[in-house]
């Protein structure tokens, strides 16, 4: 089956009837335009995405497929991915940090309260993090769109 936009989403939906499969990805392939999986049931999905949705990405519980005669519905799962979980003690050190990491051209996202952010893991950022914070922990989260600061877009490049 050939998907090339977005049904909706399970939060927004009562989807309790229905026979539910999903697909997941990680984080960086939400935003391309064509894609081939493999959905936990074995359905094989190919996906071409029209414009307007691969600029803001496929979203955690984004329904690829829905059929109402049969109660079958596909769906997003986000993969949890190896993370650095960073917190700054005050908004100065919360700026180094973004600052440092925005340097590196690092995606960022925020974390569970306004004092902590998140990166996805690279040990040389691990190394770089430790040297501004004494509170980092490395841990498996799923770096949704809804908690991006930085763009996360694969479209056009940056130059200095």
């Amino acid at each position: 089956m050939i998907i090339e936009n977005v049904i909706g989403n399970m939060k927004n939906r009562d989807a309790d009837s229905f026979k539910k499969d999903y697909v997941e990805i990680h984080w960086y392939e939400s935003r391309k335009k064509i894609n081939r999986l493999l959905s936990k049931n074995g359905a094989e999905i190919g996906i071409k995405l029209d414009d307007h949705t691969a600029d803001h990405g496929l979203q955690e519980g984004d329904i690829l497929f829905l059929n109402e005669n049969t109660k079958e519905l596909i769906y997003v799962s986000i993969l949890p991915e190896k993370c650095i979980v960073v917190e700054g003690a005050n908004t100065k050190m919360m700026a180094k940090l973004a600052y440092e990491i925005g340097n590196r051209h690092a995606p960022l996202f925020y974390g569970s309260h306004e004092f902590q952010l998140v990166v996805p893991f690279d040990e040389p950022m691990q190394e770089l993090l430790k040297k501004y914070s004494s509170s980092i922990e490395v841990a498996e989260i799923k770096l949704l769109e809804s908690n991006a600061i930085s763009s996360v877009s694969n479209k056009g490049d940056h130059h200095h």
